[in-house]
């Protein structure tokens, strides 16, 4: 159902192995899926990320990419959050200024951690604009 504003977030260690636990997040996924709590049968998130893992494409489509603005949808945890269209980097170094931590934690969550540490090695800060019109494709800073 694609009528539920609904997302979570799982770590994923080396060897691409996760914890199945989604904590508060359990009983909202069932609701979704449509799922009756059943004593007998209770649904395991175990049985559903080893179908979600059935299902993954063995292959990547390189040029399916997400934009920093449809990630940012996700993440309301960022700095600015209503700035999601990337319009290109500032470096900190000429004004005499320092990139922001939640500068930094936005271009990670956002962009790329390549970036993240680009922007921490040379203080450059990443630059959003709430108008799409002004949106420029996301490229490493120099």
């Amino acid at each position: 159902m694609k009528a539920h504003n609904f997302y979570f977030e799982v770590s994923v260690d080396k060897g691409f192995v996760i914890d199945t636990n989604l904590g508060d997040k359990y009983t909202q996924l069932r609701k979704i899926l449509g799922l009756q709590y059943d004593p007998d049968n209770p649904f395991k998130t175990f049985y559903f990320f080893s179908e979600f893992n059935n299902r993954i494409p063995k292959h990547a489509d390189d040029k399916n990419k997400p934009e920093p603005s449809d990630i940012a949808y996700y993440r309301r945890d960022i700095e600015e959050s209503e700035k999601i269209y990337f319009m290109g980097w500032r470096d900190n170094e000429k004004l005499k200024e320092k990139v922001s931590p939640e500068n930094l934690y936005k271009t990670r969550m956002l962009l790329d951690y390549g970036a993240y540490l680009i922007c921490k090695r040379k203080n450059i800060s990443s630059r959003w604009t709430p108008d799409k019109s002004l949106a420029q494709s996301f490229y490493l800073p120099d």
